[in-house]
Parts: C-alpha cells; structure tokens; sequence
C-alpha cells in the first residue's frame, strides 16, 4: 500500500495528493520531532542535533518545531545496517 505525501484532512478521512480516501490512522506522518528521532534511533536529543548540523540529516522548522522528514531517518538507519 503506497501513500502519498501531502495529505489533506477532511473530517475522520484524508485525501492524500494522489486521490486515494484513506482513514487517518491508515496515513504516516511525513516528518518526526527531534524528540521522535532521538527515540528512533537510541541516541541523545543533542546527537541528532549534532547529525543536523553536519548535514547527515536534514530539517525543517515549522512554528519554532524542528521537523525531521522521516524518509531521511529511514534512509539513514538503512545506511546503517
């Protein structure tokens, strides 16, 4: 099942960008918190920061919120395997 990025909610139901009707608990966010990634991958709030800052992973900030996109979490926790 693949889901697309760019979610638009509508009431219990979301409509991703490439039509599909999806229940909301059926959608994955498209980006973790700092905290969500330190968890993810077993390390310290300030490591993360640490991966961010050289690059390693990439961020955005979104109402002072540093937002992580999960894809390139996964990206790295495969690179790591």
């Amino acid at each position: 099942m693949n889901i697309c990025e760019g979610q638009i909610v509508n009431g219990n139901c979301a409509i991703t960008s490439c039509g599909e009707k999806r229940s909301i608990s059926e959608i994955k966010p498209a980006f973790m918190t700092l905290r969500e990634v330190a968890i993810r991958l077993a390390v310290g709030e300030k490591t993360v920061r640490r991966l961010i800052d050289r690059g390693i992973l990439p961020r955005n900030r979104h109402l002072g919120k540093i937002l992580i996109p999960v894809k390139a979490v996964e990206r790295l926790v495969e690179d790591s395997n």
